[in-house]
């Protein structure tokens, strides 16, 4: 099967609306222009690769890690009694925030311990971004709902699952696009919503 007919039969399995099924020739026509386009972008850059993408990590680590930090300091007497219980015998919410507040300190060492590197990597997957991007907006535009990555619970592991991450599963598979499919969804999902909040 042609990667054509594979990117229409991913479109063709979405619960399209009724009266959005004049879109789909359109729809079909943007995957698979992304498709051609996009994957050149996926070559090495120096300034995407090696410690710079370790230095991009460590700075969403420290991100994190500070949060979660802050809010442990302010949290209620219900939710450390919560987290005690949870926790088991011989650990306590104390140890628990002092041990994270010790790995958001080493976060913060490694990320100041790589300013300034550089280094060669492996090339960035801005290609598969960017077609999890179309993907998203040719999604929501056909089935009039929002893209989402749900957690399967009935199933072992609980992976991750939806029907816009079927979509881009299937759309990497018949593109070639050799990325994680749940990590691109996800990270389109956030470009949306962030996107969403600035036009606002």
């Amino acid at each position: 099967m042609e990667p054509a007919d594979r990117v229409g039969a991913a479109i063709a399995a979405l619960p399209v609306l009724e009266e959005e099924r004049w879109r789909i020739p359109g729809a079909l026509e943007m995957m698979l222009a992304a498709g051609t386009l996009m994957p050149a972008n996926d070559r090495p850059n120096l300034r995407e690769a090696g410690v710079t993408k370790a230095r991009r990590q460590l700075a969403s680590l420290d991100s994190l890690a500070t949060e979660m930090v802050d809010l442990l300091a302010d949290i209620s007497a219900e939710a450390g009694d919560a987290l005690d219980r949870e926790l088991g015998s011989g650990r306590s919410f104390v140890h628990f925030r002092d041990s994270l507040d010790a790995t958001a300190a080493a976060v913060r060492r490694a990320l100041i311990s790589v300013q300034g590197n550089t280094g060669v990597g492996r090339p960035a997957k801005r290609g598969a971004a960017g077609i999890a991007d179309v993907a998203l907006i040719v999604y929501e535009g056909l089935t009039g709902e929002k893209a989402t990555v749900t957690v399967r619970a009935d199933r072992e592991g609980n992976p991750a699952g939806g029907k816009f991450l079927t979509f881009l599963e299937s759309l990497f598979s018949a593109l070639k696009i050799a990325a994680s499919a749940e990590t691109h969804a996800k990270g389109a999902i956030a470009k949306a919503k962030s996107s969403s909040k600035t036009d606002q």
